[in-house]
């Protein structure tokens, strides 16, 4: 019995042994195939038939695969159910007697996903790095499509302090490093029903310990095991690039902060590296900046999730959530979830409420107006990390024609409302004032864009001459290739003559034996029948070319005009 592993499969253990700890799904034509122990789990999971093909190493590879077309679908049920997964597509169409190129293309984990099809448009997604020393914790808690970063440590080793930071975040996925520490703490995130990867520790941020002359090294019992990285000053670079000088020094001033920091680079960097260009500011905060919410109370008052079932439906955020953007319901759950302490910007909020509800026209058409946004919040995330379509930068174009409208109600509300009442507060003036001026790209974007359900195209006309030119005469090509066979049989005097295409020679003309010899010099023959002989001509070479050509262009003209707009 042979023991040779084909190329197929040499290509796919490269590929997993770049990924191993993900469910790997490898394109073989019209199938995402899995094999060996991914097969078993992903069959399990979604409930498909398992089967094998082969052998490897004397045994039956199993295998089981997902179409093509439904993969999103298939996605979307793998990663609720809580695992990493590696995307491996054909790089190449396929040629007889070459094997395909493939490549990793996207890799997917509960607390990095970008895609709308596999979130919850009502909840943040976040990615918490968590790195546990003997004296304190960090936490840094990221959100990717937001470009939020929010960074604490507890500096008590209190697991119950502990609850209340998740409890205020609620993330998808933790990272943990590959410590004793960090696997203690495994087990514990589970038990709190957390999904949690456990990864090499970040190299570039270790924090060193003052040792003196005399006192020996000490040795730890069970050193982290650390990341195995090319480009040790990558950290370093990403934070002077992306972060000011105050928040480079708050985190190098804390060691565990700073290593939970360097963790979740390195994470990104193998997983949504251009996500890590987007994040700029780091938000900071102590513990005690918000009301202490521990996970039994907000089981008992029932505010995220109800006693029943475990849904949303009948809870506290269910009744107060009116918004009518999916970023309002994710800002009003963020509120609840991280309650004020301080009385100022209590009535901040209170006082903004008041002017809104005490002026309902205005109130009524802010609504109407917040609600033409969408979510351009997670569509510039998405167009950010390069994930965006045609759909995103449409919601993002109705999205960016709402600023002047906003402003306009917002100054109406600010002057109608009680004197006492406005100076009390400042955040819609706040709110106003932050709204920017986007008219240009607005215009840009409606002079570019296909907005025309009807036609599947991306860029509309008018915008590009070029492309104008191409689609019309593509439209046009059966009406031009009629005429030009009227001209033909009126120029000749054969009426029988007949413009006709075949996949062998595409278009040409088609005379019948008894005209032959009004045939032109110009005529080359390609073909002789029974009844008929077929010819081409000159002008009808020259109109094929044109159509041909417009045809094999059209698109990588206007993905080339889409990709130069995105810019």
């Amino acid at each position: 019995m042979s023991t040779a592993v084909t190329p197929l499969m040499q290509q796919y253990f490269a590929l997993k042994a770049e990924y191993p700890e993900a469910l790997l799904l490898f394109q073989v034509g019209d199938f995402y195939e899995l094999f060996f122990a991914d097969a078993v789990t992903a069959a399990q999971v979604l409930n498909i038939t398992l089967t094998q093909r082969g052998t490897h190493a004397g045994a039956p590879i199993p295998l089981c695969g997902v179409p093509v077309h439904v993969l999103e679908l298939y996605l979307a049920k793998l990663v609720k159910a809580g695992f990493n997964l590696a995307i491996c597509e054909q790089l190449e169409p396929a040629q007889p007697g070459r094997m395909v190129r493939r490549g990793i293309t996207r890799v997917l984990t509960p607390g990095t996903l970008t895609d709308s099809n596999l979130l919850d448009d009502k909840a943040a997604s976040y990615l918490l790095s968590f790195f546990p020393q003997e004296q304190e914790w960090g936490l840094l808690f990221g959100e990717l499509l937001t470009a939020q970063l929010y960074a604490t440590k507890i500096s008590q080793q209190l697991l119950k302090a502990l609850e209340f930071e998740l409890g205020r975040f609620f993330p998808a996925e933790v990272l943990l490093p590959d410590s004793k520490l960090g696997h203690k703490f495994a087990s514990i995130f589970k038990q709190l029903g957390y999904f949690t990867s456990v990864v090499p520790v970040a190299p570039l941020a270790l924090p060193t310990m003052p040792i003196s002359s005399t006192d020996p090294a000490p040795t730890p019992p069970h050193p982290p095991a650390l990341a195995d990285s090319a480009d040790t000053g990558a950290f370093q670079t990403w934070l002077q690039t992306q972060f000011d000088s105050a928040t480079q020094q708050v985190i190098q001033a804390q060691p565990v902060l700073q290593q939970a920091v360097a963790n979740f680079h390195q994470y990104l960097a193998r997983r949504q590296a251009a996500a890590l260009t987007q994040f700029k500011t780091i938000k900071f905060y102590a513990p005690e900046d918000f009301l202490l919410l521990d996970h039994n109370t907000q089981l008992h008052l029932e505010l995220f999730k109800n006693s029943y079932d475990q849904t949303r439906q009948h809870t506290l955020l269910a009744h107060l959530d009116q918004a009518v953007t999916p970023m309002g319901a994710r800002l009003l759950a963020k509120w609840l979830a991280r309650p004020l302490v301080s009385l100022t910007p209590i009535q901040q909020r209170q006082a903004a409420v008041q002017q809104l509800l005490t002026q309902s026209v205005p109130h009524q058409q802010l609504r109407q107006s917040l609600g033409q946004l969408g979510d351009v919040e997670r569509v510039i995330g998405r167009i950010a990390l390069r994930r965006a379509g045609l759909p995103d930068y449409l919601q993002l174009l109705q999205g960016l024609q709402q600023p002047p409208q906003l402003r306009n109600l917002l100054a109406q509300v600010t002057a109608e409302s009680d004197a006492v009442v406005a100076s009390s507060s400042q955040l819609l003036a706040q709110v106003s004032a932050n709204l920017g001026d986007f008219s240009g790209l607005a215009a840009l974007l409606a002079c570019a864009l296909n907005t025309d359900p009807e036609q599947n195209w991306l860029i509309k006309t008018g915008f590009n001459p070029e492309l104008d030119a191409q689609r019309a005469l593509i439209a046009q090509a059966q009406q031009r290739i009629l005429a030009l066979e009227q001209q033909e049989q009126t120029r000749l005097g054969i009426n029988s003559l007949k413009i006709r295409y075949n996949q062998i020679y595409g278009y040409y003309l088609e005379v019948t034996k008894p005209n032959l010899p009004l045939v032109p010099p110009e005529y080359t023959r390609l073909q002789t029948l029974v009844n008929c002989e077929r010819f081409i001509s000159p002008a009808l070479q020259s109109l094929q070319a044109a159509i041909v050509t417009a045809q094999s262009t059209l698109g990588d003209l206007e993905q080339q005009l889409f990709a130069q707009l995105k810019l």
